[in-house]
């Protein structure tokens, strides 16, 4: 019924079309500057209890499922091992608990992951009972645990290459400009290559990003391959208040922000004293 082209050509545009799907772990991290997903281990039930920092305290998350959200549950006990108090937060359904974090002697938080670039953490308060949810893909917290770095990607570009990166602290918007709110367009995406370093103080957060204009090949979008173009790196350095950054070549990119004292960064060969030569501003 079909010709031999009819079916070839099908069979191209099908093998086109998955390749065109698959994500950066699947298709190379270094094609696109994204560090591969790593595993992750669910961590439902007791045992997986995590002590305090004062070992008066343990607890640890069990997990319930009702008909449109998953309830994870809290549980507290003693330095003898006896349940002293549980708290409760919804999550989605799809979200698997990893392993507890005490911050302090009084707040407890957990990453749910609902999807390999999409999670919630959610902090517990022990003292008040009260549960709050910070969405994003990637955490990580100021040393002094008093800072929640949370790095979102608006993945309105269906595209591993067009993920455009947004970061927060402690839920508040922070760099780029106005990246709370998604992109009308593919020019000037931000795209940060984990992971993001803190300084000791807790003050500032360092990472690499890279900035570039995509172009889809198909102007349809039915398939996510396309070109980057007017592409920069820069070694990012932000703050609460404000940001800057150096601009860095590609290889430089590809190697982690290490901070010397809290206000001299090396990356890679390269030192970079923020008192002497402060962060520019970032185009």
């Amino acid at each position: 019924m079909f010709g031999p082209f009819y079916l070839c050509a099908s069979l191209f545009f099908v093998i086109f079309g998955f390749l065109g799907q698959m994500g950066p772990s699947q298709m190379g991290t270094k094609q696109f500057d994204r560090p591969g997903l790593t595993n992750w281990t669910a961590a439902c039930g007791q045992q997986s209890s995590v002590a305090s920092p004062d070992r008066l305290h343990s607890g640890f998350i069990a997990c319930s499922d009702g008909e449109e959200a998953r309830i994870l549950h809290l549980t507290v006990l003693d330095s003898a091992g006896k349940a002293i108090s549980q708290f409760s937060a919804q999550v989605k359904p799809s979200c698997s608990p990893g392993a507890l974090e005490w911050l302090d002697d009084r707040r407890v938080g957990v990453v749910c992951q609902t999807d390999p670039q999409v999670k919630n953490y959610v902090l517990f308060d022990i003292q008040t009972g009260s549960a709050v949810e910070y969405p994003g893909s990637w955490f990580q917290w100021s040393p002094d645990h008093k800072t929640l770095a949370d790095v979102k990607l608006d993945v309105k570009f269906g595209t591993p290459a067009g993920e455009n990166s947004c970061l927060f602290l402690n839920g508040t918007a922070v760099y780029p400009a106005g990246c709370d709110h998604a992109k009308e367009s593919y020019s000037h995406i931000h795209t940060f290559i984990l992971p993001l370093a803190w300084s000791a103080d807790g003050s500032k957060v360092a990472f690499v990003e890279k900035i570039f204009d995509w172009e889809y090949w198909d102007p349809f979008l039915r398939y996510f391959d396309g070109e980057t173009s007017n592409v920069h790196y820069y070694l990012v350095v932000a703050l609460a208040s404000h940001f800057g950054g150096y601009a860095i070549n590609p290889e430089a990119a590809q190697q982690v922000p290490v901070w010397q004292s809290n206000s001299r960064l090396q990356l890679g060969d390269m030192t970079y004293d923020l008192d002497a030569n402060p962060p520019s501003s970032i185009p």
